[in-house]
């Protein structure tokens, strides 16, 4: 189907959803004891129901995700990729 002018690719909607999801994780570090572990979850946002095993936002974030962003994002990973490789050879 064509694409109406301004409308996104499929390719661009994928970056898109890649970057969002890459960028909306929470990857905490590794090593910390569980006090650390909670102190670092609340010093990101987050907040930790333990008794009911849940974890919540509680900062609301208005980043907005553009086009640029989610290339950028995929070029670190590139970046990465070929900095992996390069330390191999």
């Amino acid at each position: 189907m064509p694409r109406k002018d301004g409308e996104l690719t499929i390719g661009e909607i994928r970056e898109l959803v890649k970057a969002h999801r890459k960028l909306s994780t929470i990857p905490p570090p590794r090593g910390l004891t569980r006090e650390q572990l909670i102190a670092w979850a609340k010093k990101k946002g987050y907040d930790l129901d333990l008794k009911n095993g849940k974890i919540k936002k509680t900062r609301l974030y208005n980043k907005t995700i553009t086009l640029d962003v989610a290339k950028e994002v995929d070029k670190d990973k590139k970046a990465k990729a070929a900095l992996k490789q390069n330390k191999k050879n």
